[in-house]
């Protein structure tokens, strides 16, 4: 009983205090803190869990309709990371790393589901648990209101890099917009639920208070999320008893006029202030104009995200992987004139079916939608049940809410990402939670299977294989629990090295911190790349390769790093090295005129003066006013005896910048060659 009372003690504690704990010069990302906590408290109320069965010898699993999908996609997950290891080898330690942090995501959503199932189940715990949404969603969105009007009461200085957009303390827009899809269905229900005016006027608040910030977190897709949810909660109950609109359709009317009111009343606000407005916000999702750059980097990464697809049709690229194998098919798109200005590092797919496709593949797909069609199965049941006369009211109300916050963060993230991060993954999960143990009370089952092998007549391996399961489990936890402390450390010192590398007497200190950082988390490829620009700044060009190259070894996707390494190699004149280097950077970013220039310089200290000629005449076609391609191009033409050219580059670059002194002094030299083999023609004054 007190193992019980301290896990529903530590689900308080996560469903209250994370999601508003952020430090602003602690980590890189101040909301890193958020998903350490989390992590660690889901593996501490398993921990609890199991030792408590240890000592009872028995373990109770509680059955769900869900079991079997979850199993399946979980297996396939594996599946697909495995395939992916097994035939990338030259990418084995990234794929691990993502790989893995991924599976373990699936797997600690899945904990905290089945965990409301099991800790929170009952209908007591699901009115406290509900009243701590409601607290949290109070503070996060006074915080961000506040933050809206440019009123920051916690921090020195403004952390919303977002603009006007609120984020309160979750770090993003989209995520804190993901969290008030859910919550808002949830208030609505218990507005409607509740029989006491007071009571109906704070839920009423607190409903307007979550709109308005979800309106000004300006998330056209939580928008979209909303509506779905909005509607699907209305039709349900006309479904399942439409008494309970025709019982509070004056207090509906009221709820509608203060929502259109709040919409007006803002609208009105930002189109006098010439700011960003909501109605601009949402045209301009049904509109594809080549300045929108959310339309066409989702665009972008879905088209890269079907070319995975078309090399990986059956298990996709791996579970995780997709942010490894995404820059390396996104370069063969950014020419298309569409997307020339929305290159980007894209993590996930802003898609969810879409995400699971290329990364688990057709067959994943398949597994999916069988996951979502027993979930749609088990809501139909549950609305032909809740029918039922003799079903309680709050059964009718509250089940259609969870199925309404549930479509609308689907919908959501059918151009989102907010499902693969921690805090909305979390509430998404413990909602889908609550919905089943509802369920589950509605339907009169308890479904539970006990095993108990403390008893006397069991056998040897009855008795000691459930112990023996249970302390792996145990030690898999502590390791996990381990790898969370360990991995935010390493950020910590990486963080702290960052910021000493800046200020050019304590570079010998920021080195050492980043060394930490590595000796604790070797594949964070942010503290790799950091300390090799580090390295490289003060000469050390050996040990800059060794800290890019493993930079490449926990994320090979970046071009930036593959051309450090060319600038490096090239220093030493290790020019094959170099070449590589810059060509592999060029494959992911083939707009970077940089890369093409010291490309060009390289084939011409190798002599490759073809290749050379070539990589110029590309460079211009991205960039046709650089003069240091011109320049470039001009000692190319020399070295291929063409003075005449040559000529015509040098007198483009310094029309392009009179004051271009190294075209000026090649243009001159060149004259003076030409005078003295007699071919010299007048050369006029760019």
């Amino acid at each position: 009983m007190v193992a019980y009372r301290l896990i529903g003690y530590l689900f308080s504690f996560l469903i209250l205090i994370p999601p508003l704990i952020f430090f602003t010069n602690l980590t890189q990302n101040p909301y890193s803190i958020q998903a350490v906590m989390l992590n660690i408290g889901i593996l501490l109320i398993w921990g609890i869990w199991i030792v408590e069965n240890l000592i009872k010898k028995r373990v109770i699993f509680v059955k769900t309709y869900m079991d079997v999908p979850f199993c399946l996609f979980f297996l396939i997950c594996i599946l697909s990371f495995g395939w992916s290891l097994f035939t990338h080898g030259q990418m084995k330690d990234a794929i691990c790393n993502f790989g893995l942090k991924n599976i373990f995501f699936v797997l600690n959503n899945f904990l905290v589901f089945y965990g409301t199932i099991y800790f929170l189940g009952d209908r007591g715990k699901i009115k406290k648990i509900s009243c701590l949404f409601f607290l949290l969603t109070c503070f996060v969105c006074g915080y961000g209101i506040l933050q809206h009007l440019g009123l920051e009461i916690i921090w020195k200085h403004n952390l919303n890099p977002f603009g006007k957009r609120c984020i309160s303390t979750f770090g993003n827009p989209n995520f804190l917009a993901t969290f008030l899809v859910l919550m808002l269905p949830l208030i609505f229900g218990f507005f409607i639920k509740e029989n006491f005016f007071l009571k109906k006027a704070l839920f009423l608040f607190l409903f307007l208070l979550a709109f308005i910030v979800l309106l000004f977190t300006f998330c056209r897709s939580s928008w979209l999320g909303f509506l779905t949810a909005f509607i699907c909660v209305l039709v349900l109950w006309m479904i399942i008893d439409k008494r309970i609109i025709l019982r509070n359709k004056k207090w509906l009317v009221i709820f509608l006029v203060f929502i259109f009111l709040s919409i007006l009343f803002f609208y009105g606000n930002s189109v006098r202030k010439k700011e960003k407005n909501i109605s601009r916000q949402a045209y301009g999702a049904f509109t594809v104009k080549k300045t929108n750059q959310s339309i066409y980097q989702r665009l972008l990464i879905w088209k890269t995200a079907w070319a995975i697809l078309k090399d990986y049709p059956l298990l996709g690229c791996g579970w995780g992987c997709f942010e490894l194998f995404y820059p390396f098919y996104q370069g063969q798109f950014l020419s298309e004139e569409q997307f020339v200005s929305f290159r980007t590092h894209a993590n996930n797919v802003h898609n969810e079916i879409l995400e699971v496709l290329t990364q688990t593949g057709f067959i994943g797909l398949a597994i999916f939608c069988y996951l979502l069609i027993c979930l749609g199965r088990y809501c139909y049941y549950l609305m032909k049940k809740l029918t039922d006369i003799n079903i309680k009211e709050e059964e009718k109300i509250l089940i259609p809410c969870f199925i309404g916050a549930i479509v609308g963060v689907f919908t959501d993230n059918m151009f989102n990402v907010s499902l693969h991060f921690p805090i909305p993954a979390f509430f998404f999960w413990v909602s889908l939670g609550f919905l089943i143990s509802m369920g589950k009370k509605v339907e009169g089952e308890e479904g539970h299977v006990l095993i108990d092998w403390g008893k006397p007549e069991n056998g040897i391996l009855k008795k000691f294989l459930p112990f023996f399961l249970s302390i792996i489990f145990l030690i898999l936890i502590g390791k996990g629990i381990f790898g969370q402390i360990k991995n935010f450390t390493a950020e910590t010192y990486f963080w702290k090295g960052y910021k000493l590398s800046r200020k050019s007497n304590f570079y010998d200190e920021a080195i050492v911190n980043y060394k930490k950082a590595y000796k604790l988390n070797p594949f964070y490829v942010q503290n790799n790349y950091q300390l090799g620009n580090l390295l490289a700044k003060m000469g050390d060009i050996k040990g800059s390769l060794r800290a890019y190259e493993s930079a490449l070894r926990a994320h090979p996707g970046y071009d930036e790093i593959y051309f450090n390494l060319g600038v490096q190699y090239s220093k030493i004149k290790q020019w094959d090295k170099a070449i590589e280097n810059y060509q592999q950077a060029l494959k992911i970013n083939p707009l970077n005129v940089l890369i093409h220039i010291n490309l060009g310089q390289v084939y011409m200290e190798k002599e490759m003066l073809k290749e050379g000629l070539e990589i110029y005449v590309k460079a211009l076609k991205i960039e046709s006013d650089k003069k240091e391609i011109y320049n470039n191009l001009g000692s190319v033409y020399i070295k291929m005896k063409n003075p005449e050219e040559a000529r015509k580059c040098y007198i483009k670059a310094l029309q392009i910048d009179p004051g271009f002194y190294e075209a000026r002094e090649n243009l001159f030299s060149l004259q003076k060659i030409l005078k003295d083999t007699g071919f010299n023609k007048e050369v006029q004054s760019p």
